[in-house]
């Protein structure tokens, strides 16, 4: 059949039809074929596989494979070929082309006393196989490595499969630590009730997203979002999940959002301290003058009671404008012993009876420089995590004291430098502090407490503060036996403390100089009028912004001073200001308002504001300012 006639081998008869059919075949193939003989001889080449060896039938037949190819000696073809010869089976093989840069595909079956060779081009398959398995690559790798947690799991929750991402994430070594778990196993223990409910959602309605929170390692709570979906063309069905986790977002969102509740609570805060200290005005100069009238002891005794206590409210109204203006800082140099003093007044009046409260402070105690709001804030938010953590109540020691600390002091920050400190000690009697979250109680929203106790940033808040200072914190604590915190700030370098001036000093009277007092609110306008003439002032008084620039163009040679509330109705401070100075280049203004910081004051006096009194000021700080302008 496959004989060529001018071959000096011997020819095989077959049935004409048959031979006729098996050329007609071999001719319409595609693949190249040809036959050898036991001794490696070309004896039939189809129409193709001259295409594809590149040979006519006339140049090869007769001759030895291997001599007319010599280069395929050295490839599997050959072993293979062999192989099929020698045992008479039949052998596929697949082997690159280095001389065509080809790939080839090679069917022998033994066929006679020789071989019957199939073979084909399969470059453009191995290319798009290649290029297929590059994709499958990358897409495992992007699939494995995206940063996403990816993974399958059955009906009933248990994990199939997991990405690189998920073994990293959870701290694993391998997927075996997971796969035939049940991802309740992960949850923390709060939410593992609403699993069931989450299983029961996806197989019903095919699909699932939300958050959850999981347990690592650790013991760090981290939040996760999934996007979940339920595929039902296997045999089983099978959820593939998508997660990432979202707790820093989730921390930025509660941050953004406190920051605006703190918007919110300061502006409140302001407009109520701004209507107290409107009420307290009042009654402080009224004390005053009530002090002047009535000189019995009974009457001093009360009056003195009266004082104490409006002077604590004055001091809670400061407290809540500087935390509503937390963002602005007034540095000052502070004496340690009277901010413990006030710190301690505060808890005796706020903490409950049941915790018993302790004040040391070291004799020679040094000052120190910085905000006093904020150290203030420091040791209040120390001294209430102390409180929470003495329910049935204990002892709480506040203590202050000066030291050397070395440059090799185990907590000393990086940032600071061994010197002179003043110890602020904050100490309880309380559960203590677990090994296990030492380390952590000064993270950004941490919290041992219930959910809706504690935003978790008293101690961050006040680490932060404390290393502005270039001070920093020691703790000392085992679990049930209380806990020591440690607060270090810079002892001030040779700068004088601020005392209080003695009480009971004579005050300084007027000699019948005209102050025009400016002042919506009638009570603090008619006691400042009656404490100014009680000290020898003439007083005009002016209800709003327009009578009193009236007033003043009025009397404008006899008004030494104007007192004007720089929140008064009518007109706004500054064109008040600007209107009073248009009529009298030299118009001396004291200005009243809330408490103002060091930036505030400046800005006033660029408006021509040449003092500022902060509600609530006493008969006494009004008397002296009046003095003092007065006197330049």
């Amino acid at each position: 059949m496959l004989n060529d006639p001018s071959a000096s081998f011997e020819p095989v008869e077959f049935d004409p039809i048959v031979h006729k059919q098996a050329l007609a075949f071999l001719a319409t193939t595609t693949d190249g074929v040809f036959v050898v003989d036991a001794d490696w001889r070309v004896v039939y080449l189809s129409p193709n596989g001259e295409i594809t060896l590149q040979k006519t039938r006339a140049e090869i037949f007769g001759k030895n494979l291997w001599e007319e190819f010599p280069a395929s000696v050295q490839t599997r073809f050959f072993v293979e070929y062999q192989r099929a010869m020698k045992d008479r089976i039949s052998v596929t093989v697949e082997d690159y082309s280095v001389a065509r840069e080809r790939w080839y595909e090679g069917n022998a079956s033994p066929f006679q006393n020789g071989l019957l060779i199939y073979f084909r081009d399969v470059t453009e398959r191995k290319r798009t196989v290649e290029a297929l398995r590059e994709s499958e690559e990358r897409y495992r790798d992007l699939v494995e490595n995206c940063g996403l947690l990816v993974g399958t799991h059955d009906a009933e929750g248990k994990v199939l499969s997991i990405n690189q991402s998920f073994i990293r994430y959870f701290g694993l070594e391998h997927s075996d630590q997971v796969v035939g778990k049940s991802i309740r196993e992960f949850l923390v223990p709060s939410v593992q009730h609403l699993f069931q409910h989450y299983l029961d959602k996806i197989l019903t309605e095919g699909q699932a997203h939300g958050i959850m929170r999981v347990t690592l390692p650790g013991g760090q709570e981290h939040i996760l979002e999934y996007d979940n979906n339920l595929r039902r063309d296997g045999p089983t069905p099978i959820v593939r999940c998508i997660g990432r986790d979202i707790t820093e977002k989730k921390r930025l969102e509660a941050q953004s959002l406190r920051a605006q509740r703190m918007e919110s609570i300061g502006s409140l805060a302001s407009g109520i301290a701004h209507d107290l200290n409107n009420l307290l005005a009042p009654m402080i100069m009224v004390e005053h003058i009530l002090r002047l009238k009535l000189t019995d002891a009974h009457s001093q005794s009360l009056l003195e009671t009266l004082h104490t206590s409006i002077q604590r409210a004055s001091g809670l109204v400061k407290q809540v404008v500087s935390f509503a203006r937390s963002g602005e800082s007034e540095q000052t140099t502070i004496c340690p012993k009277h901010l413990l003093q006030d710190v301690a007044k505060l808890l005796t009046e706020t903490f409950p009876r049941s915790i018993t409260i302790h004040r040391n402070e070291a004799p020679e105690l040094g000052a120190i420089h910085g905000d006093s709001t904020q150290i203030f804030q420091v040791l209040m938010n120390l001294c209430v995590n102390a409180r929470d953590a003495m329910p049935e109540g204990g002892t709480l020691r506040l203590s202050a004291k000066t030291m050397e600390v070395a440059a090799t002091h185990p907590a000393l920050d990086p940032k600071a430098k061994a010197g002179r400190y003043v110890c602020f000690t904050v100490a309880d009697t309380g559960e203590g502090i677990p090994t296990k979250i030492r380390d952590r109680i000064f993270d950004p929203f941490f919290t041992t407490k219930t959910p809706g106790r504690s935003a978790g940033l008293g101690l961050a808040t006040a680490l932060r503060i404390v290393t502005t200072h270039k001070g920093f914190i020691e703790v000392n604590s085992e679990e049930g036996q209380g806990a020591q915190f440690n607060v270090y700030f810079p002892a001030a370098q040779d700068e004088p403390i601020q005392e209080t001036e003695a009480e009971g000093q004579m005050l300084p009277v007027g000699h019948g100089e005209v102050v025009l007092v400016v002042e919506d609110e009638s009570a603090i306008r008619e006691v400042t009028r009656e404490t100014l003439e009680t000290y020898g002032y003439q007083v005009i008084t002016a209800a709003d912004g327009a009578e009193a620039i009236a007033l003043y163009a009025q009397h404008l040679s006899s008004v030494k001073v104007v007192l004007l509330d720089l929140a008064v109705a009518a007109l706004d401070s500054s064109a008040i200001t600007r209107a009073l100075h248009k009529l009298k280049q030299d118009c001396i203004i004291i200005g009243i308002s809330d408490l103002l910081f060091g930036n505030e004051v400046t800005e006033l006096s660029a408006r021509g504001i040449t003092q500022v009194l902060t509600k609530p000021f006493t008969a006494e700080k009004l008397l002296k300012t009046l003095a003092t302008v007065l006197e330049h």
